[in-house]
C-alpha cells in the first residue's frame, strides 16, 4: 500500500471544448490505440485502469475508483524557439494549454482539471527518434518539446502529468496545435467573448472591457499571447482559456443542433494540426456512454513561484502539495469502509 502524505452546479454543457474536440477528432482521424507507460500496465479492453494500488490519506485508505478515464488534452505552442538543453536542440513545441478530463462512469461525472504550464515535475522524457534521456526537474510544458510533436510528445507528458499528480494514470492523449485555433474559430463563424485583459500592445482591436467576435488571427492571439498582455502572467492566459472555451461551445452548440453532420466540418479544419492516440472505437463508445454526464467546475490546483536563478527568465511553479494531494484523492479515488 503506498502513503499519500498529508502535507455543483449541474451545467447543460456535454463537456468543456477541450474534450469535445478530443472526442471528435478521434473518431474523424481514427489515429492509434494508446500505448502503456510507467506503472500502467493494467488496462482492461474497456479501458479502465485495473492496477492503481490503494492508499492512505489522513489515516484512511482509499481505492482508485474502478470505471474512469483521463483525457489529457494539450494545446501546443509550436512557434516558440527551440528549447535547448545541454546544446542540443528540441523542436517538439511547448503544451501551453493542459488539461486532464476525468471522466467516472460510476458516478456518471466529468472533471476538468487545468494544469499550469509552469508547474514544475520530475520526468526522463524520450527524444524525437525515441532515445530515453535523463530525468530532470522542469516545468511541465517542456516535456512536450524532447519529442516529435505527435506520439512521443504527448507520451512524455502524460508520463510527466501521471507523475505530477502521484502516479494517477493518464489514460489517453490529444494534442492540437496553435495553428488550429484561428480555422476552428472562423469555421464557427467566429467565437465572442469580453476582452478582460489589456491587448493594446499585441491588438488595439482587441479593446479591454468591450466584447468582441473573434476572427481566427485574434482568436490565435486572445489565447495564445502572454507577454505585453496584461500583467504578462499565464495564470491570466489560462483564464482566457477557460473564457474561449466557454464561449466556443455556445458558438458551436447551435450549428451542431441543426446539422449532425456539422461535426466533419469541424474536424476537417483541425484535422493537420492534431494527434490523439485514440481510436475511432472507444472514442465512439466514449460519446455515446457519457452524453447524460454532469460536467464539474473546471479545477485550477494552486502554487507558489519559486525564487529564479539570477538571470534566469522563466518561471518556476510549485504546486501546493496539500490541495493538490486532496484533489486527487477527490477526483480519483474512493474511501474503503472501515
Amino acid at each position: 500500500m503506498r502513503e499519500l502524505l498529508n502535507g455543483h452546479n449541474k451545467t447543460k454543457l456535454i463537456i468543456i471544448i477541450a474534450a469535445v474536440i478530443a472526442l471528435l477528432a478521434a473518431i474523424y482521424c481514427g489515429l492509434n490505440y494508446l500505448e502503456n507507460y510507467g506503472q500502467v500496465k493494467d488496462v482492461s479492453g474497456d479501458g479502465f485502469v485495473r492496477s492503481v494500488p490503494d492508499i492512505t490519506y489522513e489515516g484512511n485508505t482509499y481505492r482508485y475508483k474502478s470505471r474512469l478515464k483521463n483525457i489529457m488534452v494539450l494545446g501546443i505552442d509550436n512557434s516558440e524557439s527551440d528549447y535547448i538543453k545541454n546544446g542540443v536542440a528540441y523542436n517538439g513545441g511547448r503544451s501551453d494549454m493542459i488539461f486532464l478530463i476525468s471522466l467516472d462512469y460510476n458516478n456518471k461525472t466529468v472533471t476538468p482539471i487545468q494544469i499550469n504550464r509552469e508547474a514544475m515535475v520530475e520526468f526522463a522524457p524520450s527524444d524525437q527518434d525515441g532515445t530515453r534521456l535523463g530525468s530532470d526537474y522542469e516545468q511541465i510544458c517542456l516535456a512536450y518539446a524532447y519529442g516529435d510533436g505527435g506520439k512521443i510528445s504527448c507520451n512524455n507528458t502524460k508520463a510527466a502529468l501521471s507523475n505530477l499528480l502521484y502516479g494517477t494514470p493518464v489514460t489517453d492523449c490529444f494534442s492540437m496545435k496553435i495553428d488550429g485555433v484561428a480555422p476552428l474559430n472562423d469555421v464557427v463563424g467566429g467565437v465572442t467573448v469580453t476582452v478582460e485583459d489589456d491587448f493594446s500592445n499585441i491588438d488595439p482591436s482587441l479593446v479591454q472591457g468591450e466584447e468582441v467576435t473573434l476572427t481566427g488571427e485574434q482568436a490565435e492571439e486572445f489565447v495564445r499571447s502572454r507577454m505585453n498582455v496584461g500583467e504578462g502572467s499565464n495564470e491570466e492566459r489560462m483564464s482566457r482559456h477557460r473564457t474561449y472555451i466557454k464561449s466556443f461551445m455556445e458558438a458551436v452548440r447551435p450549428k451542431l443542433d441543426e446539422d449532425r453532420t456539422f461535426i466533419a466540418t469541424l474536424l476537417e479544419s483541425i484535422s493537420d494540426y492534431s494527434y490523439s492516440s485514440m481510436n475511432a472505437s472507444n472514442m465512439g463508445a466514449i460519446i455515446r456512454n457519457t452524453a447524460d454526464f454532469e460536467v464539474r467546475d473546471i479545477i485550477t490546483p494552486a502554487g507558489t513561484f519559486l525564487q529564479t536563478e539570477s538571470g534566469q527568465d522563466w518561471a518556476q511553479l510549485q504546486l501546493d502539495d496539500a490541495e493538490l494531494k486532496n484533489i486527487i484523492v477527490n477526483t480519483f479515488y474512493e474511501k474503503l469502509d472501515k
